[in-house]
């Protein structure tokens, strides 16, 4: 996955990668936009970009890219909203379950990268959970929140977030 398979965004592309690039990539970033507009393929990228060990990244070749190629990248966490319920949500176990891993350095990259898709629905207590780690995150650990409406989340998350709109 590259730069180059995100259609449109380029003005938001363009930052992306000048700050995955300079070094000033902010410790979390909220991705906002309607569904459908690319927020996790561009989240995808980026934190292949991240964690990539190569200067032109992603470069698609070093050890870190294939590993995310084949899924088994151990510092990228995905976090996606529990539809086994009548109502999709993110529970408060998932959020914790995660905080757990990246408690630990990373182990391949020099970096843990976190992708929480459609942020938006996290049940009530799971926004209080991560809220810390935004607040105060480990220096290795770069946050991605995905949603619809940066709006619905919590003001004290969005407050701590640079915010991309779409």
């Amino acid at each position: 996955m590259n730069w180059t398979e995100i259609i449109g965004h380029e003005d938001i592309i363009r930052r992306l990668r000048a700050a995955v690039k300079g070094g000033t990539f902010p410790h979390a970033v909220i991705f906002a936009g309607m569904r459908g507009i690319g927020k996790f393929t561009t989240a995808s990228v980026t934190a292949a970009a991240l964690l990539c060990e190569s200067d032109d990244a992603p470069c698609g070749k070093c050890q870190s890219c294939r590993a995310l190629r084949s899924g088994t990248h151990p510092d990228l966490f995905s976090i996606a909203p529990d539809t086994s319920a009548k109502q999709p949500s993110i529970k408060v176990g998932q959020i914790r379950q995660m905080l757990g891993g990246i408690a630990l350095a990373p182990m391949l990259s020099g970096l843990r990268v976190i992708i929480i898709d459609d942020a938006h629905l996290m049940n009530v207590i799971s926004p209080n959970s991560i809220l810390k780690t935004i607040e105060e995150p480990p220096e290795y650990t770069v946050i991605l929140l995905l949603t619809v409406n940066a709006g619905i989340l919590l003001e004290t998350i969005r407050s701590r977030c640079e915010i991309g709109r779409a």
